[in-house]
């Protein structure tokens, strides 16, 4: 994410090798969020009551899906 409140506007450094090999992530971490802001907002998420429904939903979606799936699969297999 770009952290528009960054004031000045820091340079990235310039180089392919310090970008393959972490440097300059390094250097520009201090303009971006903390390790623990970036995975606490993740938590906060399903801490909303609106991501309820929209669980439930995807729950029946996705078992419905599979059930099919394995009925399908099944069926030709079955001897009587």
């Amino acid at each position: 994410m770009y952290d528009r409140t960054v004031k000045p506007i820091p340079e990235a450094p310039k180089g392919h090798f310090k970008t393959l090999v972490g440097i300059t992530g390094w250097k520009m971490a201090k303009y971006r969020a903390s390790w623990s802001d970036a995975l606490w907002s993740q938590f906060n998420i399903f801490w909303r009551p609106q991501i309820l429904g929209v669980l439930i939903f995807e729950g029946i979606v996705f078992g419905f899906g599979i059930g099919i799936n394995v009925g399908v699969v099944e069926v030709p297999f079955r001897r009587n």
